[in-house]
């Protein structure tokens, strides 16, 4: 067993499944970290967020990853009734896509972690230097163990 250990390790794998599927998404950017510059909407930007290690049994930790995933819908130019229910909507394919395989399962079908899920959405208002996009801050917990000696 060979799950995830490490926080960079759950971002690579969440960006990527996101990326293969951004075309049906409907998401024109994607980003890594706190990016400043956000060329295209809708995007999504991906961060590692707090790891915590707890004693499991014999010679294993359980671990928790959060990541943290925000989603920028669009400007404030469409109406606000069109803006948030397209949020919504954007926000639940993601969320739909993430709970496909809470087990997040490599090329070769492996489990990469015990279970994974979206435990928060809150959309928000988000001032991004002097432009305010309407979006969605979604937190996604990663529970995996890591065996020591």
């Amino acid at each position: 067993m060979a799950y995830f250990d490490d926080p960079v390790q759950l971002v690579d794998y969440v960006y990527d499944k996101v990326d293969q599927n951004k075309g049906p998404l409907g998401i024109a950017y994607l980003g890594y970290g706190e990016e400043l510059l956000i060329p295209e909407f809708p995007a999504a930007l991906f961060l590692p967020g707090a790891v915590a290690r707890e004693w499991h049994g014999t010679h294993t930790w359980n671990i928790t990853l959060l990541i943290e995933i925000w989603v920028y819908h669009a400007r404030l130019s469409d109406s606000h009734r069109v803006r948030t229910r397209d949020d919504m909507q954007l926000v639940a394919s993601v969320r739909d896509l993430l709970h496909s395989d809470i087990r997040l399962r490599d090329v070769s079908g492996e489990p990469q972690c015990a279970g994974s899920w979206v435990n928060a959405e809150d959309p928000a208002f988000i001032n991004r230097r002097s432009d305010v996009v309407i979006g969605s801050r979604l937190e996604f917990t990663c529970i995996s163990q890591q065996r020591f000696k």
